[in-house]
């Protein structure tokens, strides 16, 4: 080993020395310290006056001796291990020595809780507990939110007088050790526990009453602020006073609500600190009753039946005191609870009592309603007053059976080449009409169980279509014109094919066109000449001819300025 050339002096003169050089020596808890000491005849002497052997060898000291030097290191530094280690000469004659003046800055150690929990109202001191090896400190308090120091200093625990719950929050405790200027602090969390306060509730009004209708579904929720959380009960007034639990969920939640559902809710929430309540009042509003001849009659699922010529009296009803408006099949309205009529044949349907009810305190409208199904029965009678059908041989022809009748009546039809019978009110017959049809008589008969009733129908041949008469511009443009005219709808008559135009105009040939018929009243004519004077007559066609010619029309079209 070599030995540097600085220390020779040293070892000359038998003079002690130590290194680190440093007489103070601090190191952190659990840190190693190594000292290295130069010299003759050495030994390590502990801070109780102890030689430390020169062979030591232990899981906490180890002691190594090498000529001229003697090694000693320290693991794991503890609180115990602090104070004045010397290096000295063991030769009585020889009073050579150098001290080291060790120093273990410990940890602050925390022992406080970290949450903290306090009854608003009281005076709460919030505890900071450690533990600082018998060091000096000075403790600082910060508040939640505040980076400033709370002043004055009121020592390891803070103190706050008449604590609420906007007290609550995270304070630091900060713990400086004055010989250091080391910093340590511990984030404390503390709470404050309260009764329950329960908010509004919400889809519940200002006066705590709700009215429904029934069917509806409805929800309240009962939201409580409380430290510890509370726990929430629903429950409903009996009629003796009593409270039936009927729910511990935060939502009280009805579906297709009914009458019977009515009454008191109370919503309580509890802790260890108190108990609160708050209620509201159900009102459910059922359908008014209705009667119909003093006959209670609900719903619409099943008629109630009345026959032809008898009287009809509905009344409608409700708990409430209220107004009411009936409305019958045929849209009609009438302010009243009861409404008379005698049963004719178009009074079968619907008939709606809507109760309108001034709400509690406030006034509000409530409308609810009801509606019952009247049906009138009476015996099958003719709807029909076409008697006579008029075609023509190789014409799609229809005969049709139409009768009223409540219930539905057997409606048949017979004649040349059929006999039918239907459930139904009405029956039709579609064939191509020939020759030999011509004329024919058709039988039709309904029956139900009131009683039955007939008619007959004859099939006539049809006639040539009589002069259009009547003849108007409509509508008139450079290229076009619309012409209206009238039609002949006298027996025997049917419905025009096609318009035969006859037009002429002075130096031009005359032109004939044939227009298929989209409108039995008007017919359109295309690619004129604007600016031109024409005089236009008619002529019908159906399937039996022609009708004579019209009267002249004269018209000019319009110029092309105009258009």
């Amino acid at each position: 080993m070599k030995i540097s050339k600085s220390l020779l002096p040293v070892l000359g003169t038998k003079a002690v020395k130590v290194i680190p050089s440093d007489k103070r020596l601090v190191k952190q808890l659990h840190d190693n310290l190594f000292l290295s000491c130069f010299g003759s005849d050495l030994e390590w002497v502990n801070p109780k006056g102890h030689a430390i052997a020169t062979k030591q060898r232990s899981d906490s000291i180890y002691v190594e001796s090498r000529s001229n030097q003697l090694r000693l290191w320290i693991k794991n530094l503890r609180m115990e291990d602090v104070g004045d280690y010397t290096c000295r000469s063991a030769s009585k004659e020889d009073e050579k020595f150098e001290v080291r003046n060790v120093m273990v800055r410990p940890e602050v150690d925390f022992k406080t809780d970290e949450q903290q929990m306090f009854i608003e109202g009281v005076d709460a001191e919030i505890a900071c507990d450690f533990s600082a090896n018998g060091l000096d400190t000075i403790v600082e308090w910060y508040a939640p939110g505040n980076p400033n120091p709370l002043l004055p200093n009121s020592g390891n625990n803070l103190l706050v007088e008449d604590i609420t719950r906007e007290d609550g929050g995270i304070y630091r405790c900060t713990v400086i050790t004055t010989d250091t200027g080391d910093v340590d602090d511990v984030d404390i969390l503390v709470e404050i526990e309260y009764p329950p306060e329960i908010d509004d509730f919400i889809n519940v009004p200002a006066d705590s009453e709700v009215w429904l209708t029934e069917g509806q579904n409805f929800s309240v929720p009962c939201e409580a602020n409380a430290l510890p959380a509370p726990e929430i009960t629903w429950s409903r007034e009996t009629a003796e006073g009593e409270n039936d639990v009927i729910g511990k969920e935060n939502n009280l939640m009805f579906t297709d609500i009914r009458l019977e559902n009515s009454g008191k809710y109370i919503c309580s929430a509890k802790n260890d600190h108190g108990t609160i309540s708050k209620s509201f009042n159900l009102v459910v509003l059922s359908p008014p009753t209705t009667l119909v001849n003093d006959q209670l009659v609900d719903g619409t699922d099943f008629p109630y039946f009345v026959n032809l010529g008898d009287p009809m009296k509905f009344v409608c009803e409700n708990m409430f005191p209220a107004d009411f408006v009936w409305t019958t099949p045929d849209g009609s309205q009438a302010a009243m609870d009861q409404l008379n009529r005698i049963a004719e044949t178009t009074d079968s349907g619907f008939y709606t009592c809507t109760s309108t009810i001034k709400r509690g305190r406030t006034n509000e409208m409530i409308e609810v309603s009801s509606s019952v199904n009247v049906q009138v029965r009476y015996q099958p009678m003719i709807a029909t007053e076409e008697l006579e059908i008029y075609s023509y041989p190789g014409l799609q022809t229809n005969i049709h059976c139409s009768f009223m009748a409540n219930p539905v009546g057997f409606t048949a039809i017979s004649g040349p080449e059929i006999e039918e019978e239907l459930l139904l009110n009405e029956v039709n017959y579609a064939f191509k009409a020939e020759e030999k049809d011509f004329p024919s008589t058709f039988q039709c008969t309904s029956r139900n169980d009131l009683g039955s009733e007939e008619y007959e129908v004859s099939l006539l041949k049809a006639e040539k279509p009589k002069e259009l008469r009547l003849l108007k511009l409509v509508q008139r443009r450079p290229d076009r014109v619309v012409i209206s005219y009238s039609r002949d709808y006298s027996k025997g008559q049917i419905d025009l094919s096609d318009v035969v135009v006859h037009l002429s105009s002075p130096h031009r040939p005359d032109v004939i066109r044939t227009i298929p018929v989209d409108n039995q009243n008007h017919v359109t004519i295309d690619d004129l000449d604007p600016e031109r004077t024409y005089i236009l007559r008619l002529q019908g066609i159906n399937a039996v001819g022609e009708s004579p010619v019209s009267k002249k029309l004269e018209f000019t079209t319009d110029d092309l300025g105009i258009f």
